[in-house]
């Protein structure tokens, strides 16, 4: 077989070594004898893809970029320990730099992203920079105006979920509905050029109702669970509020939400309910109350009529029955009223307290039933 011997020599004349009887190109080789164990990809790999020239089997170097040198995307810049990376088992993909050898660590989502996505040429992989804002300036929603300080408030595990807090590292603790609220609608400019303000009147002032007529300070009656919601004690002010004044709105007496300078007499509030029509003047308190104002506490025995019997179940306009000044000059006389309820049409006079009294005017004393004289 020497006329068949493609090393023409170079590894001596012991074929057996090497090659079966079965069939001359059927080898044995072990290949692992020459300090290269042909692992992976290699194992598949034809002698001749390495030993390109048959006589050269020595000396061969077992450096990978000797045969990769043209599959090497980085064009040399990382170096020729292509085995830092890549395995024999596959070329692509490879098993990954251990990044944690520099000075860019890999956790959370960075673990799982591919090279590519910051190494983006494959070539400049020394220089990539490092701070979270030259990858994900695009993903900035502040744009720009916290600054670049993201891992501040952000993490690795999840761009969009923030660990900033508030109310350790700001003057402004977050608290009732401002937890909910995002971040851009008190930081509406670059933190280093515009500080948020701390007062509540810097973000409210603009939904003022009171148009600034009640001062600055809005903690005095606002609290931050609910804007809307109010804790002024109006006890402490000159008008209580008692009976059903304690139910009502604001708006129902301070109409125009300036609080200052609003009437407190009941005639203000309550002309439109003055069945009197002002006849009585403006004092409403001598007769009604601020429990209900339909019930009211005047004592009509001062009027010198006192009101018993039926009397006391009787409205007041069934006497009043006049809403002018008239109605409070009206005859105490019982015929006055009773005139039309006169069974005797007259015949008896007018002195009805004879025989009739206020608990029933149909029911007559017994000693009157003689009739009159």
């Amino acid at each position: 077989h020497a006329k068949s011997d493609v090393h023409h020599g170079s590894l001596g004349t012991n074929c057996q070594q090497c090659h079966r009887d079965t069939t001359w190109k059927d080898t044995k080789f072990n290949h692992a004898s020459t300090g290269f164990a042909l692992l992976g990809q290699h194992a598949k790999t034809e002698c001749r893809d390495c030993h390109r020239t048959p006589a050269v089997f020595k000396g061969l170097s077992d450096n990978c970029s000797s045969c990769h040198r043209l599959d090497d995307k980085h064009n040399g810049t990382l170096g020729t320990a292509c085995e830092n990376c890549h395995t024999p088992t596959a070329w692509r993909p490879s098993r990954g730099f251990d990044h944690g050898t520099s000075r860019f660590p890999l956790t959370g989502k960075h673990e799982t992203t591919s090279c590519k996505s910051c190494h983006v040429d494959a070539l400049h992989f020394k220089a990539t920079p490092m701070t979270c804002i030259a990858c994900h300036r695009t993903d900035d929603t502040h744009k720009g105006r916290n600054g670049n300080a993201c891992a501040e408030c952000h993490n690795t595990s999840t761009w969009k979920q923030t660990s900033f807090d508030h109310t350790r590292q700001t003057r402004f603790p977050l608290r009732g509905a401002h937890e909910k609220v995002e971040c851009k609608a008190c930081h509406t400019a670059e933190l280093h050029k515009v500080k948020p303000p701390l007062e509540c009147i810097g973000c409210h002032g603009v939904k003022d109702p009171h148009r600034g007529t009640l001062g600055k300070d809005c903690a005095s009656c606002h609290d931050v669970q609910d804007w809307k919601k109010t804790r002024f004690d109006h006890n402490k002010a000159p008008f209580l509020l008692l009976g059903a004044h304690a139910a009502q709105t604001c708006k129902a007496c301070h109409v125009d939400a300036l609080y200052r300078a609003t009437p407190a007499r009941c005639n203000d509030c309550h002309a439109k309910n003055d069945a009197h029509h002002g006849a009585l003047g403006s004092d409403c308190a001598r007769c009604h109350n601020v429990r209900a104002w339909p019930l009211g506490t005047f004592d009509h025995a001062r009027t010198g009529f006192a009101l018993d019997g039926a009397h006391t179940h009787a409205k007041c306009n069934a006497c009043h029955r006049e809403t002018s000044a008239n109605s409070l000059h009206i005859s105490t006389s019982c015929v006055s009223c009773h005139a039309g309820e006169d069974a005797h049409e007259g015949a008896f006079g007018q002195q009805c307290a004879r025989c009739h009294n206020t608990t029933s005017f149909k029911q007559v004393a017994r000693s009157a039933t003689a009739g009159p004289r």
